[in-house]
């Protein structure tokens, strides 16, 4: 098990996406003195957005309150969560000063990690880029959690959207020497070919012609409940995928407004190049108008079921039904590869 410290300010969404991307339990952190914070919601809608199905609440700094107003915070998370991922979750609470309750969080937390399922490293490996440095005589070391498939010391590996070609040399797993990492670790890798100041955070590290880099995906986009006012079409926003963020127009596919908890085909048109996948969920932040706090707020997201790299049309019957039964196979291998057939018309391997 390998944890991810991510930050809790506003300022700060941006590091919270890129470090939530790859795990598979969050501990929800809540003051028992502060309560539910504006950005306690946010965490949890980009958490729901994510695709994340396992968690904890830790409830801290209970030496600061007294009984009641634990009882009641407890209450007013119960509230929050229900009909969330997190709607039967252990609350526990803690605190650090006095290590009240630390072995009751402990007991939890194991109990949720192994009933976390293994994740799959089936496919091609690629693994978004979260941080680079370099090490006096190994040259470039890469970190992150691969996203699917695994990687063994010598493997030919391509940088996305830049093109460049290395081979690992060496590689860490959970800090310890690997000669194999996979799906869903916390890896380094030493790829002496490359340049530290070639690498950035939002890159893709792919087997070779795994990942193609494009400026065009399509994706069902799902606007949050909380969300005011319409939001509409071609507006710009934020999009956050993997450690990514990019600016882009979203061109809706289907109508020219959307409203608080509706859903709707869409094309999303980058500013660069990024290397998406059919599956990657995405976050999308904006400034709209009608929203209680000013600056960049969380308005939804979805997941990506299209890299045509095409300027697509509205109200074409033909691209939203190939979006929707992409949609409704994308947790299906099978589905899926009888789909590609489909529409390809021609064999493929």
């Amino acid at each position: 098990v390998g944890v991810v410290d991510v930050p809790g300010h506003v300022d700060f969404i941006r590091n919270m996406v890129a470090g939530a991307h790859g795990i598979d339990v969050v501990i929800l952190v809540v003051a028992a003195d502060d309560g539910i914070m504006p950005q306690t919601h946010e965490h949890l809608h980009i958490l729901t957005l994510m695709g994340l199905r396992h968690g904890l609440v830790a409830l801290t700094k209970i030496d600061l309150v007294d009984a009641s107003r634990r009882e009641w915070v407890t209450a007013d998370l119960r509230r929050l969560l229900a009909g969330t991922f997190l709607a039967g979750a252990p609350i526990c609470p803690i605190s650090n000063v006095t290590g009240e309750g630390y072995e009751a969080f402990f007991d939890s937390l194991n109990q949720v990690v192994n009933a976390c399922e293994n994740r799959p490293c089936a496919g091609a490996f690629r693994m978004w880029v979260e941080d680079v440095f370099t090490i006096r005589g190994s040259g470039t070391v890469i970190t992150g959690i691969p996203r699917a498939g695994v990687v063994r010391v010598d493997d030919s590996l391509v940088l996305n959207p830049s093109g460049l070609a290395g081979h690992v040399r060496r590689m860490q797993v959970y800090g310890a020497d690997s000669v194999e990492a996979r799906a869903g670790e916390c890896v380094a890798l030493n790829l002496p070919e490359f340049s530290h100041e070639e690498v950035r955070r939002g890159m893709v590290l792919c087997a070779s012609d795994a990942v193609a880099p494009v400026t065009m995906a399509e994706a069902e986009l799902c606007i949050l409940d909380s969300v005011k006012g319409k939001v509409e079409d071609f507006f710009e926003a934020h999009l956050h995928v993997g450690t990514a963020s990019v600016l882009a127009r979203v061109a809706m596919l289907e109508g020219i407004e959307m409203t608080a908890g509706q859903r709707q085909m869409v094309q999303l048109r980058l500013t660069e190049p990024l290397s998406l996948v059919p599956g990657d969920r995405f976050v999308v932040r904006a400034n709209l108008p009608a929203q209680d706090q000013t600056g960049l707020a969380t308005i939804g997201g979805g997941r990506i079921l299209g890299v045509s790299n095409v300027r697509l049309r509205r109200k074409k019957s033909w691209t939203l039904n190939t979006l929707t039964a992409r949609r409704d196979a994308l947790d299906n291998p099978e589905r899926w590869c009888e789909l590609m057939l489909r529409e390809s018309g021609l064999p493929l391997s």
